[in-house]
């Protein structure tokens, strides 16, 4: 009888695979920065509570860094909805940590 998550989910974590690939599909190199909110946008469908939760979670776990955009003064007000507040200010950006490997 179906335990947890198996209503149609194909992972324990389905919103962080889903910020995994929306990344790979936003950032044109391994390591760049994307906006917050082009992440959003690629994922109305998901709660901003449950997105949030998921991004905070992901880089506490060290999975993505999530940063402050260096250009605040010319930040859109887009831009600013999409931030988090973390560490006593808004983060803007994000970027995917690429996993260690390691040595044999």
């Amino acid at each position: 009888m179906g335990g947890r998550g198996s209503a149609g989910r194909s992972s324990a974590r389905p919103v962080d695979s889903r910020v995994r690939r929306a990344y790979a599909d936003l950032a044109e190199r391994a390591g760049d920065l994307v906006s917050l909110a082009r992440l959003r946008d690629t994922m109305p469908d998901v709660d901003r509570v449950e997105l949030d939760a998921t991004l905070l979670a992901m880089d506490r776990r060290g999975e993505i860094q999530l940063e402050p955009d260096p250009h605040r003064i010319a930040l859109t007000q887009r831009a600013r909805d999409a931030a988090i507040w973390l560490g006593g200010e808004d983060m803007h950006l994000f970027t995917v940590i690429p996993p260690r490997q390691e040595s044999p």
